[in-house]
């Protein structure tokens, strides 16, 4: 038998799992004489200009040949991919997509197969984001047929497409054939003209068309009469006729048979059927109807299912008969029948007894298990209910295509096996397990691990002894990294560290590389958030960092990228700014190294590199990672929160605080409804900050309350950013008591955890709250104690976005002959020059307003006033009767006239130059 040859990124040893089947990217070759239907084919033409061609009929119309031969009158350009059941997993679907458009651009899509095919695969929508930032790069029109579309029932895979189609480039041109309507937007699509519509009564055959087919395709030689009254009776239905001519070849009475050729298509075809049948030969008969089951048939596969010899013949016999089989290739070594024609004669199988057919399906399964076609094995063993080769195909196989990111397949697999079948066999309930956590179900893990347990104590196979196959050995790590996945859970963190811990001593060293990475990757991950959640922060770092060392063992660039990002917070949290640049850096290289550098996931490992050197002041390169970040795909919910608090950080850098407030005020947006409180809180706790810059405290007030109520109960990163926020605003309000009183159990908490990159900052406004107080050697001895630990680290911003009066005290540090005074000039270099204290820097000539580059308007005059009375932006905006984004424009340009750096700042320039 012929393989399908493997496309680019795959090898040829994965073809058991998940290789791409190449006669699924072949349109079926035209016949030599075949109708010609220009009618048609314009209609296609014309369509070409919405971005989405529709062909929506019944089984029968044919949608298949149309398209086909609509395709070869084409120029280059043209792919197409005929989908089936097994296309419901996201990641299979997307792999073979992208196998089709490399048919016409070999080149598109390569960075995104082997992510694909990893244990973590990315989602859906991120790899159709790079999937169009591609194909919108590539010269010249493309035309993507999906075939039999109305396969598909994942609400994934639809979604898939739908992103797709709303984001099409303008040189992809989708055509969707399928027997009805699928779920998507077309409704939409009609509205905007996006979609050309072609359905059954486009399909009918017209009177000329049928006469066509009738005498000179199926070879017939009826008059003009007989024609047209089949015609009538058929409707233009292709499939009707097609069952009708092979019937009424040899008849002698024609007109009778047409008189009689009369009802619903189903009694037509169900009668024809018998009618066909009856003129072939016994063993043709029985040929059609022992290989009906198949879904696609080769000569040595329906020799294995009938037990008989010479089925390539028979196959070639039957194509040149026009007798419903369809050619796969150009070789003519893949066939397929009529999908209606199988059915018809399914249903005539199935008459003759339930056990003949499931023995048709047991002889494929194992035919294809022989042949290394697993997929297609686990199917049709499946559809014969012969569950105990199902079972062990699936014991087998499931952690290969788990690996290969077919981890929708395998979940199908195991809801397709009886419950009771699941459950008695360990593998299999191993394997429901992990598919449970995966989809983020673990408090109904515990069931499937007794019962694991108690099968595994049934059989004489032991990690140690390393007896048994690969689907067995590593069954008591597995359980044990299991038991770790549900103590975290159930917020047991010594349990799940134990747990996890137990594992890694049982992995078995006879495991193959890739499965035995694989194990360890999920293991480490597994004890790293046991550790992380028991607030062992420094053995949670440690754990990641192997986690993300047997991630790239076992090809998931997925989990490098996720569990860097993980990290990476990790080490912020602990005062590690170094070791935070130098993960990210590694995945960076790492990722570009692989060919995955366009992959969206990478996008939040640029966001936090740009992060990391925001906090040392490289700003240049932070916006230049931000913008890459940004490139990289869709940033909404959490991660839409996340890039709008970089992106507000570093334009306050820049002296851009309405800039800033704008872009917080696009992270809200894109929060969604309802919004996750935890992220909004994130948002309000930087808005407070920035507005307490800005000189309007009792804004930032109504933020941090605000940021309170949504987040102040959390014990996490949130929890501290809005207790941050309320200490700002405390200091902000002359209330520096109660802020110091506030930060020192926070700090106290902090520094007993080691969470040292929150000690730094809380040291920080400690320092500035003493200060306040007046407590000068106590601010002295905080603001020490920060730069000892912020100096290794290169930390700048920590500081210099605490503005003017944290700038004044590291003057006042620095003549005091403090140990780190270079330091100290390199933080007070990077303050804006006019929020360093006067001491510090030339006296400058005060500006008359005439010295201005450009004048105040009579509006930013009036807004100025306003400001100076102490009136908040929403005030002053319902005082105008103007909207608040106005506001806060004629606040930005105010502030660019005068050359102040936040809104004090400007009232105290508008004091010096007289205009107030």
């Amino acid at each position: 038998m012929s393989k399908a040859a493997p496309v680019a990124g795959e090898t040829s040893g994965a073809q058991w799992a998940s290789g791409v089947l190449a006669t699924k990217l072949y349109a079926p070759p035209a016949r030599a004489n075949r109708v010609a239907r220009p009618r048609v084919a314009r209609l296609l033409e014309d369509g070409l200009s919405a971005g989405l061609i529709l062909v929506s009929a019944p089984a029968g119309f044919g949608k298949t040949t149309l398209l086909a031969d609509w395709l070869q009158g084409r120029p280059r350009g043209s792919c197409w991919l005929s989908l089936d059941g097994a296309d419901n997993d996201p990641a299979r679907f997307l792999t073979y997509v992208i196998a089709a458009l490399q048919r016409a651009v070999p080149e598109v899509g390569r960075d995104l197969v082997a992510p694909l095919r990893s244990p973590q695969p990315p989602p859906a929508e991120a790899v159709v984001t790079a999937l169009v930032n591609e194909l919108a790069q590539v010269a010249g029109p493309l035309v993507l047929v999906l075939d039999d579309y109305h396969s598909i029932t994942s609400a994934a895979v639809h979604g898939a497409v739908s992103f797709l189609l709303d984001h099409l480039p303008a040189n992809l041109h989708l055509v969707i054939s399928t027997r009805a309507d699928p779920p998507i937007p077309i409704a939409r699509l009609r509205s905007r003209g996006q979609v050309a519509e072609v359905r059954a009564d486009d399909l009918r055959f017209t009177p000329d068309e049928a006469a066509a087919f009738l005498n000179r395709t199926m070879g017939l030689g009826l008059s003009a009469e007989q024609v047209q009254a089949l015609d009538e009776r058929a409707e233009g239905w292709i499939a009707g006729l097609q069952m009708a001519a092979l019937s009424m070849r040899g008849r002698d009475d024609v007109d009778g048979f047409i008189r009689a050729f009369a009802g619903t298509h189903r009694f037509i075809m169900d009668y024809l059927l018998e009618e066909v049948l009856a003129r072939e030969p016994e063993e043709v008969q029985a040929f059609l109807l022992q290989t009906s089951i198949l879904g696609r048939l080769s000569g040595p596969l329906c020799d294995a299912v009938t037990g008989a010899r010479g089925s390539q013949q028979m196959l070639e016999g039957l194509e040149r008969r026009n007798l419903f089989v369809v050619p796969l290739d150009d070789d003519r070594r893949w066939y397929r029948y009529h999908h209606l024609f199988a059915d018809l004669l399914q249903a005539r199988l199935y008459q003759s007894g339930p056990e003949v057919a499931a023995q048709r399906f047991s002889r494929a399964a194992a035919w294809c298990e022989r042949e290394g076609l697993i997929a297609e094995a686990v199917a049709y063993a499946l559809a014969g209910h012969d569950y105990g080769r199902a079972a062990g195909l699936v014991a087998r196989y499931w952690q290969h295509m788990m690996s290969d990111g077919e981890i929708e397949t395998v979940w199908s697999w195991l809801r397709a096996l009886p419950d009771e079948v699941v459950r008695s066999s360990a593998p299999l309930s191993v394997a429901y397990s992990w598919m449970l956590w995966l989809r983020g179900q673990v408090g109904a893990i515990e069931p499937y691990l007794a019962d694991a347990e108690r099968a595994l104590g049934e059989m004489v196979v032991s990690a140690e002894s390393g007896a048994g196959d690969e689907a067995y050995a590593g069954l008591p790590a597995e359980l044990a990294a299991l038991r770790s996945i549900v103590g975290r859970y159930r917020c047991d963190f010594e349990a799940a560290s134990t747990h996890a811990e137990r594992a890694l001593s049982l992995v078995p060293a006879s495991l193959a590389p890739r499965a035995g990475a694989q194990l360890r990757m999920f293991i480490y991950l597994a004890l790293a958030t046991a550790y992380d959640g028991a607030g062992n922060l420094e053995r949670a770092a440690g754990a990641y960092a192997e986690t993300i060392r047997w991630s790239r063992l076992s090809a998931n660039a997925t989990g490098v990228a996720g569990i860097t990002n993980r990290l990476v917070g990790l080490l912020r949290l602990l005062g590690r700014l170094r070791a935070a640049d130098e993960a990210c850096r590694e995945a960076l290289a790492y990722m570009e190294a692989q060919g995955m550098a366009r992959l969206p996931a990478i996008g939040m490992l640029h966001l936090a590199m740009s992060d990391v050197l925001l906090e040392r002041n490289e700003l240049e390169a932070a916006e230049a990672h931000l913008s890459r970040a940004m490139e990289l795909g869709e940033w909404v919910g959490r991660f839409g929160a996340a890039r709008s608090i970089v992106q507000a950080r570093l334009r306050q850098a820049r002296q851009d605080a309405d800039g800033a407030l704008a872009a917080l005020a696009e992270g809200e947006a894109a929060l969604g409804e309802p919004p996750s409180p935890l992220a909004r809180a994130e948002l309000l706790a930087l808005e407070a900050r920035i507005l307490v810059r800005q000189g309007s405290p009792s804004e930032a007030a109504r933020c941090a309350e605000e940021a309170v109520r949504l987040g102040g109960q959390d014990r996490g990163q949130t929890g501290e950013m809005v207790a941050l926020a309320a200490c700002r605003v405390r200091l902000a309000q002359c209330e520096p008591e109660e802020a110091a009183a506030q930060l020192t159990p926070l700090l106290a908490s902090a520094e007993a955890s080691g969470r040292l990159g929150t000690a730094l900052e809380l040291r920080i406004l400690r320092s500035l709250a003493r200060a306040r107080q007046g407590d000068t050697r106590g601010a002295h001895t905080d603001l020490e104690r920060a730069l000892a630990l912020a100096e290794p680290e290169g930390y700048v911003r920590v500081f210099v976005d605490e503005g003017e009066p944290m700038a004044r005290l590291l003057a006042e540090l620095k003549g005091k002959a403090a140990p780190s005074r270079a330091y100290i000039d390199r933080l007070l270099s990077a303050f804006p020059t006019p929020q360093v204290p006067a001491a510090e820097r030339a006296p400058g000539p005060v500006r008359s307003p005439s010295s201005l580059v450009e004048p105040l308007s009579e509006r930013e005059l009036e807004v100025l006033r306003l400001m100076a009375e102490g009136l908040t932006n929403k005030e002053i905006a319902a005082r105008l009767i103007i909207a608040l984004g106005t506001v806060k424009a004629h606040i930005h340009n105010i502030s660019g006239k005068l050359g102040a750096q936040n809104r004090a700042h400007a009232i105290a320039r508008a004091k010096e130059l007289g205009l107030l």
